[in-house]
């Protein structure tokens, strides 16, 4: 084989470098054969993937190489196989011979580089290899194409066999299997042996890859299925891949546009570090890496370049100091970096990163490891290479959690990312300082994901708790103010969730693959224990085995509560938007369900139902109606924010009947079903109301329209969503309209059809503005005495021929009011209370502006 086989090169991963560290880590030991996602492969040199999921180390071209690692130790004193399909060809059919060939290696050591013997294959390090060689070379090489097991070097032959598959253009399975007692290594292709041999010492911590080259002559070098069977020691180098701890959701619609502001990207991106390669003296963007090698004490590093973003240079403001890069430091001081694309509709799908979870990961590495005082650093990072880093915590007080990170501009640094907490303890911003200047932000930033995320803190369990607000149509819903964020391992793959008062079983119905967020909390809300999850789009399932255990499910659409007897089960469909609830009893037993929502004046409404039931009991929330069938007995309760408006109780019931309360008056009837050959009569739609923000839009943005559909009875309320002109805008099925960019003082109708044959519909005619608003800034008081009323006024920047009206909000309607006019009437009982207004803009900018007023 040609000289330049002494640069082929051996697999491994996303590497974390945690510094030099003695202490071996428990080996994972893989089930079956455990086949390695992409998102556990980094690739050097020319390497890359294809949209058929396999790898090309080369192209069909000269003097080319590439390489993929794998990122964990393999513990050798336990036999292990590792099998990979190969692909080489395409150049005999060229003017000059196929070239060179591929190696699958087994290193004590790991060099990392884009090219040359920095690829892994190292002559005279200790190594083994598997080598496939399309091209004899006359010194020392078998006369032929060949398999060979070779040593130290690519001449050292110790067994090799002659073998035209090594490059006929087809797809083979090559097997390679280690006896760790008899020391033998044996490879199969095909699944039939073809060499094996005797007093193989591979070191004990033995890492693994594949690479190839080409030189004067080419093959195409292509690999796909590649799969281990054994145990992974991972020893110092530890990697959390976005696989491992979290599953990929899509949410490139789902995230507000307003989030999106390119300093905070600059900002964050700066705190929690940028990407850049201490080797070539460059700072890349999407998927660059820098790692180092402890052995050495010196930055090795490699990179690419996403081919569809050339120019990198504009993702951030922020330039590393790259003589400092290129300085030698210990591996410990060197970590491998990451990066945070500017921020952009659509750059965070698939990368949903809190702080919550770098403090979790962080404590459950540090459990496993010390390491000699050395900071323990850890990476989040998925298939496309982007990640956030974090090294932990720092000090915690009541002002404000310090999370500890590098500066990509001084590697050598340990620099610090504050959260501040208001009185309450909730963080209502942050601050990160550099010895030239000192960033901070507001509420609005926090996390760099929503606009309208906000992070609390709980001073018992001192861990930071993260909720969610929604937006519904210009109403802010709130979520789950206590639920820690949980990510299930994968979508079908979700854990067991333990509470105080019993355990929860979450069991996935149906096959309905989208995904939804849902938050599931056990026990009193005092003491509850919180998860955040994301589920299938269909049914779960609630199994109690404690006395009247609580749950509480909160969807996208609605909130619902319930006690569950014990031997009984509860199961919820989130796929609805009626969040129907169906209970499966233990014989004649106390129940309730809760249903909660918000008002018009974003008033508090609880809907109890309680009683006895049947063995089988189901309730549906109908816009203003529930329907509730397989009692015996019931208690209806309406609840506006702490006072009850009403409470209903009826007796002697049916359990084969459907009852429906209405949630207006709280009067309960009994359903009467219209007989046509045993078939219910169907109802038809009546009539269709939209419901949106505004009717001026500025050019480029959103708006979310909703239907309201009666009656309420309506046995099909599906519809159907057309735009009288695309080159305007366009609509979901979701209701989602978004006008199209340059279309300023044109007009077009959303329209909303039912399909039931009733030939209703409703439109929403909506004008393109040119301009759009800018910035929103509230003034007035900040302090004002309970029963009083001030007047805000809001500033608008907004560009020529903008939308400029205003939609204003309390955050606590029970503590205080606002009109449309920006008039504030604070009630008696605010008094020593922080109340927040906002005024949100109305053209689809999502530009908002919030005051804090305090309560004397």
């Amino acid at each position: 084989m040609k000289k330049i086989k002494q640069i082929l090169g051996v697999v491994a991963v996303f590497l974390l470098v945690v510094g030099c560290y003695s202490q071996t880590l428990q080996a994972k030991e893989l089930t079956n054969s455990e086949m390695i996602e992409d998102s556990n492969m980094e690739l050097y040199g020319q390497a890359k993937f294809l949209d058929d999921d396999s790898i090309q180390l080369t192209p069909l071209e000269t003097n080319s190489s590439g390489c993929v690692w794998y990122p964990h130790s393999v513990d050798t004193t336990q036999d292990f196989s590792i099998t990979v399909s190969y692909w080489i060809g395409g150049g005999r059919e060229l003017p000059y011979e196929g070239a060179d060939g591929m190696i699958l290696g087994f290193t004590e050591k790991k060099g990392i580089g884009s090219n040359g013997e920095y690829q892994g294959f190292v002559s005279g390090e200790k190594s083994y290899g598997v080598e496939l060689d399309s091209y004899p070379y006359n010194r020392g090489d078998p006369d032929g194409k060949h398999i060979a097991i070779i040593k130290n070097n690519v001449r050292n032959h110790l067994k090799y066999v002659l073998d035209d598959r090594v490059d006929d253009s087809a797809w083979h399975k090559l097997s390679v299997s280690y006896k760790a007692k008899e020391k033998t290594l044996t490879v199969y292709l095909d699944e039939k042996e073809v060499l094996a041999s005797d007093g193989i010492e591979l070191s004990q911590k033995c890492y693994l890859g594949i690479s190839a080259a080409t030189a004067s002559g080419c093959n195409q070098h292509l690999i796909k299925n590649i799969s281990i069977d054994g145990k992974i020691g991972q020893g110092r180098k530890i990697k959390y891949s976005i696989k491992d701890t979290y599953s990929f959701v899509n949410l490139t619609d789902k995230i507000p546009e307003k989030i999106y502001t390119k300093k905070f990207g600059q900002l964050l991106g700066r705190a929690l570090r940028t990407i850049h390669d201490g080797t070539a003296g460059q700072c890349y963007g999407m998927a660059a890496t820098v790692a180092a090698s402890a052995e050495y004490n010196s930055p090795a590093a490699s990179s690419y370049v996403d081919e569809s973003n050339k120019k990198v240079e504009n993702l951030f403001d922020v330039k590393p100091d790259m003589k400092s890069l290129q300085s030698k430091v210990t591996a410990s001081e060197y970590i491998k970096c990451a990066f945070l694309e500017q921020i952009k509709p659509g750059a965070l799908s698939q990368r949903l990163f809190s702080v919550n979870q770098l403090n979790k990961l962080y404590n459950k590495v540090k459990e496993n490891v010390y390491n000699d005082g050395e900071p323990v650093i850890i990476e989040i990072q998925d298939g496309g290479g982007h990640a956030l880093l974090a090294t932990g915590t720092g000090e915690d007080t009541e002002e404000q959690t310090e999370i500890l990170v590098y500066d990509c501009n001084y590697p050598k640094t340990m620099r610090s990312l504050y959260l501040l907490k208001n009185e309450k303890g909730k963080y209502k911003g942050w601050q990160y300082k550099t010895p030239y200047k000192e960033y901070s932000g507001g509420e609005n930033y926090l996390g760099g994901l929503y606009d309208d995320k906000y992070i609390s803190y709980n001073t018992t369990t001192k861990k930071v708790i993260q909720s969610f607000e929604n937006y519904k149509g210009g109403k802010k819903e709130k979520i789950d103010t206590y639920a820690l964020i949980k990510p299930s391992k994968t979508k079908d793959d979700i854990e067991l969730l333990k509470g105080y008062k019993g355990s929860l079983e979450l069991e996935k119905i149906g096959k309905d693959e989208s995904i939804i967020p849902i938050s599931v909390v056990t026990g009193n809300s005092d003491d509850c224990v919180g998860q955040y999850y994301w589920v299938n789009n269909d049914k779960i399932k609630f199994k109690s085995n404690t006395e009247n255990s609580s749950y509480v499910i909160t969807s996208e659409n609605i909130e619902v509560g319930m006690a569950v007897p014990k031997n009984s089960e509860a199961t919820v469909d989130i796929s609805k938007k009626n969040t129907p609830v169906s209970l499966k009893l233990s014989g004649d037993r106390k129940f309730e369900i809760e249903y909660t929502t918000t008002d018009n004046k974003e008033n508090i409404i609880l809907y109890k139902i309680q009683g006895i039931g049947g063995e089988e009991v189901s309730c549906e929330k109908n816009g203003s109606e529930i329907d509730i069938t397989g009692v015996k007995n019931i208690e209806t309760t309406i609840s506006i924010g702490d006072k009850e408006i009403s409470k209903n109780n009826i007796s002697d019931l049916s359990e084969g009947d459907t009852y429906i309360l209405n949630v207006n008056d709280n009067t309960f009837r009994r359903t009467e079903k219209i007989e046509n050959n045993n078939v219910n009569a169907k109802v038809k739609v009546g009539k269709i109301k939209l419901l949106g923000v505004s009717k001026k839009i500025s050019e480029g943005k959103k708006i979310v329209l909703k239907t309201v559909i009666s009656p309420n009875n309506a046995s099909n309320k599906t519809i159907v969503w057309k735009s009288s002109n695309p080159k305007v805008a366009t609509v979901t099925q979701s209701g989602i309209v978004t006008m199209k960019k340059k279309t300023g003082g044109k007009k077009v109708a959303i329209t909303a059809i039912a399909t039931d044959g009733s030939n209703k519909y409703a439109s929403w005619k909506i004008t393109s503005m040119k301009g759009v608003v800018k910035k929103v800034k509230i003034n007035g008081k900040k302090r004002i005495k309970a029963g009083k009323t001030l007047k805000l006024k809001a500033k608008i920047l907004a560009t020529k021929h903008a939308n400029k009206k205003l939609l204003w909000k309390s955050n606590n309607s029970k503590l205080a009011t606002v009109n449309q006019k920006g008039v504030v009437k604070v009630h008696k009982k605010a008094k020593g209370k922080t109340i927040k207004i906002t005024a949100f803009a109305t053209d689809g900018s999502n530009k908002k502006s919030t005051i804090k007023i305090k309560v004397k």
